[in-house]
């Protein structure tokens, strides 16, 4: 679990895809397997209320803005739009200082 107070920042990482694609599948810890991760590209339109508006990180409450405009003209229903937040931690400055 990620200490809330660690020296770093999280950061939104999109992954676009269609249902079918192989390779987005995943594997949660409990083993239970995820065939197509990620929104609908009409259910995350629906949550934002339009093509753009902010997702909040579970762990650190961050709003992070995300836009939808570029996948005009893709399916909204085959249209997978994977949301991950990954932590970067803040790295030491060169010397040990």
């Amino acid at each position: 679990m990620l200490d809330r107070d660690a020296a770093g920042h999280v950061e939104l990482v999109v992954t676009v895809y269609e249902e079918g694609e192989p390779g987005h599948e995943r594997v949660r810890p409990a083993g239970r397997h995820t065939p197509f991760p990620g929104y609908r590209l009409s259910e995350l339109r629906h949550q934002l209320g339009g093509d753009e508006g902010y997702l909040v990180d579970p762990v650190r409450g961050g709003r992070h803005f995300i836009s939808l405009t570029g996948l005009a003209g893709r399916d909204p229903e085959r249209t997978r739009v994977l949301a991950e937040f990954r932590f970067v931690p803040e790295l030491p400055p060169a010397g040990g200082q």
